[in-house]
């Protein structure tokens, strides 16, 4: 049996200031840093074999986090970056429903049909996601396994695992910065649990803003185990 647990990047600058960083390398935040020693101290926990990440700097910091106290290889993969928003990178989020009325409706309400002005389409983030983290799981068969990413990618990966079509993107919700989710895989992927954060009480980025409840709501913790 293979475990994999899927990582979001602590808190940012985008998430801060609600801008749209894809590609744009935002540092990590001061509540980002203290999300970190949590997130480290949970993932310390688990024995791990490898971890996979990111290769901008906010991944590649939160990685470096869930190794802490470990001899174990971080693997940087350009795979798994953030959907890269062309036009709308480093935009606050305020001004992209009036700049881009259109490509805006979309993300929100069809986002398996969205392609961001200059930049990436949706669809085209699930494929590259779901391909890296298929060939990361083939090469760590019956091994534990972190990969270290971004809040849509998790979205479309949790999307695929749960066997949902691209459309359904919208019921699988926003997952917090430093959450775990953890996949089983044992001939057939299973979900475990989405989004765990119960180790960030009071250092939620999801608490302090309401704009992810338009889409899809908050993934519930739930253990399967």
């Amino acid at each position: 049996m293979t475990e994999l647990y899927i990582v979001r990047h602590a808190e940012a600058e985008g998430n801060l200031y609600q801008r749209f960083h894809g590609h744009t390398d935002g540092k990590i935040t001061e509540n980002g840093k203290k999300q970190l020693q949590r997130l480290s101290a949970y993932m310390g926990e688990i024995p791990l074999d490898g971890i996979y990440t990111s290769d901008l700097s906010r991944t590649r910091e939160t990685a470096e986090a869930v190794r802490a106290g470990r001899n174990i290889p971080v693997t940087l993969k350009k795979e798994l970056r953030e959907i890269f928003g062309g036009a709308w990178e480093n935009l606050p989020f305020s001004e992209l429903e009036r700049i881009y009325p259109a490509e805006f409706a979309a993300w929100e309400n069809e986002p398996a049909q969205c392609t961001l002005p200059e930049g990436e389409s949706i669809r085209n983030l699930q494929r590259r996601a779901v391909a890296v983290v298929t060939e990361i799981l083939e090469k760590n068969t019956g091994r534990k396994i972190a990969v270290v990413t971004h809040g849509t990618v998790i979205r479309t990966l949790c999307c695929y695992f749960r066997g949902l079509p691209l459309e359904a993107l919208n019921e699988v919700g926003w997952v917090d910065n430093a959450s775990v989710t953890k996949v089983r895989v044992d001939g057939r992927a299973e979900i475990c649990f989405e989004g765990e954060r119960s180790f960030l009480a009071g250092l939620s980025t999801l608490d302090r803003q309401d704009w992810w409840q338009s889409v899809g709501s908050l993934i519930s913790e739930k253990d399967i185990d």
